[in-house]
């Protein structure tokens, strides 16, 4: 298990009370929890440690999605959102419009490496056959940019490779746009700005590892998980001639690798006291523990990203 124990404060519970008549609230008493089906395995752990600490309080979770958290969140039917991926920009704009302010994100773990998770980092692939072990993050924009940037990558050889490849094209592919890795892709790579024309998009990272590994010539993005034999991941650096990472978890845990990804529970800014009380269970050495004894593999943030979400959650109060 993963974590640096020794630095993270135990979980020291304070009394809180549910309020009944908030919408979250069930009728017959239980807490209402709507949000992604991956995050069953962590909350039901979570939640067992909150009854065993305030006896009394239930919770009734209703996990289908991520996407099913923000209308939840939204309208108060459900008490936070937990969720695989960030807020779209049509559920903020939903938020913002009905609450007059933005919900808060508070990051609760980073994603898995294991195939049995359905949230991971993000993965830059080529074929098996290709020499390339590295690449740079601004290599990455000249090759998905938009066709109009005079300083798009096309060929193999501008990344360094000789011989056979060297004037080989590269064959761009990912997530498509619409989807919650291509929307992040596109934001974290591109700052928003399209691919270029020649880019395939596909709905599933599995969709896209197999076409990597059927076109010797690809190079695409997909969840990190979704490695195969024929489909295998660069080491990703921030800058040319700068570390490059193969995201091994104490890498993603220092912020060494680029493409991390996390889980999140997004809250309301007014947050009642009980969403503020579980909170503080799941940012605690008990609640991180909880999180990465998971079969799943999630993995528990570390300390130094544990103070800036408690941080956030304090400037609250």
């Amino acid at each position: 298990m993963i974590g640096d124990w020794s630095q993270m404060e135990a979980y020291r519970p304070s009394a809180v009370t549910v309020r009944r008549d908030a919408a979250y609230v069930t009728p017959d008493g239980r807490i209402r929890i709507v949000g992604y089906n991956d995050m069953q395995e962590m909350l039901t752990a979570l939640d067992t440690i909150f009854t065993a600490s305030h006896p009394g309080v239930a919770f009734d979770l209703e996990l289908k999605g991520t996407r099913t958290a923000p209308p939840a969140l939204t309208d108060g039917s459900s008490a936070f959102a937990p969720m695989g991926a960030e807020f779209s920009p049509t559920d903020m704009t939903r938020f913002r419009a009905s609450l007059g302010s933005e919900p808060m994100a508070i990051r609760v773990a980073h994603d898995s490496l294991s195939p049995q998770a359905l949230s991971a980092p993000l993965g830059i692939f080529v074929n098996a056959s290709n020499p390339l072990t590295t690449i740079a993050m601004p290599q990455l924009a000249r090759i998905f940019g938009a066709d109009s940037d005079h300083d798009r990558v096309h060929h193999w050889g501008e990344l360094g490779l000789g011989g056979v490849w060297q004037d080989r094209e590269i064959h761009i592919v990912g997530l498509a746009p619409e989807t919650a890795i291509g929307t992040l892709f596109k934001r974290r790579l591109l700052a928003d700005r399209e691919f270029g024309h020649a880019f395939a998009g596909f709905a599933q990272s599995r969709e896209v590892t197999q076409r990597v590994g059927d076109d010797a010539l690809a190079l695409g993005f997909a969840a990190l998980n979704r490695a195969t034999e024929a489909a295998r991941p660069l080491a990703l650096a921030t800058a040319a001639g700068a570390y490059a990472s193969a995201a091994s978890p104490s890498d993603l845990r220092a912020g060494r690798y680029p493409l991390d990804r996390y889980l999140y529970i997004y809250i309301r800014r007014e947050a009642d006291p009980f969403v503020r009380e579980y909170l503080h269970l799941v940012l605690s050495r008990d609640g991180q523990r909880a999180i990465a004894s998971g079969r799943l593999g999630y993995i528990p943030l570390s300390a130094a990203e544990i103070l800036q979400e408690r941080q956030k959650l304090d400037s609250l109060q």
